[in-house]
């Protein structure tokens, strides 16, 4: 069955005006919302018919403003929440002394396969998160899905749609570094003649 899978950042969080690291925890600002309702009028031109969200609160906010204007009934797929950060750098600036270690030593560890230096999740991990995910929006009732998720697995998405099992964390930290995105940007893929393609990246037209 052919499919139209409409891959959405949240709206814009706290963590991403002030730049403090509150994973799971970060909500979504005053814009954030704005942009979430923006966003919801563009799907409704979309006429999606299914809705699916991340089990974090900022994503499933700018789900529910989706949820408001499609009457379409909010899915909470548990395993595409943002990548996990280690719990130590929680609470502090992004650009903090101690906070710029940890991301170095993650950024080493995508290179060497099943590396962890705390509770971060790892490369494998993220990658397996990805494939599960494209696999259950391949086998999805729907044929025009609105996936809302976060930057960090966006990108992972991305590469994993792109290269599938040969997806590596060396491919991932290029995806990373060049690869930008805006709160609320639409990220189509398309399923078809049993293959993922990627469509358009970051379109955020609907904010003017």
């Amino acid at each position: 069955m052919e499919k139209h899978v409409y891959l959405v950042r949240h709206g814009q969080s706290d963590e991403n005006v002030d730049r403090i690291l509150r994973g799971p925890h970060a909500m979504l600002t005053e814009e954030g919302r704005r942009q979430a309702k923006e966003l919801a009028k563009r799907m409704e031109k979309v006429g999606i018919d299914a809705l699916i969200s991340s089990p974090l609160q900022r994503a499933l906010d700018t789900a529910a403003e989706i949820q408001k204007l499609t009457a379409t009934p909010i899915e909470t797929y548990e395993f595409t929440y943002e990548y996990e950060r280690p719990s130590v750098v929680f609470g502090k600036l992004e650009h903090d002394p101690e906070a710029q270690v940890w991301r170095t030593k993650i950024y080493e560890g995508h290179l060497t396969p099943h590396t962890r230096f705390h509770d971060e999740e790892n490369f494998e991990e993220l990658k397996a998160r990805c494939l599960k995910t494209l696999e259950a929006l391949q086998t999805h009732s729907g044929t025009k899905i609105c996936l809302v998720t976060h930057g960090f697995f966006l990108r992972a998405l991305l590469g994993t749609v792109l290269l599938g099992e040969g997806f590596t964390g060396k491919e991932f930290q290029r995806l990373y570094h060049h690869i930008g995105g805006h709160n609320t940007g639409i990220t189509l893929i398309e399923y078809k003649n049993e293959r993922w393609r990627l469509i358009t990246w970051n379109d955020s037209a609907h904010l003017g």
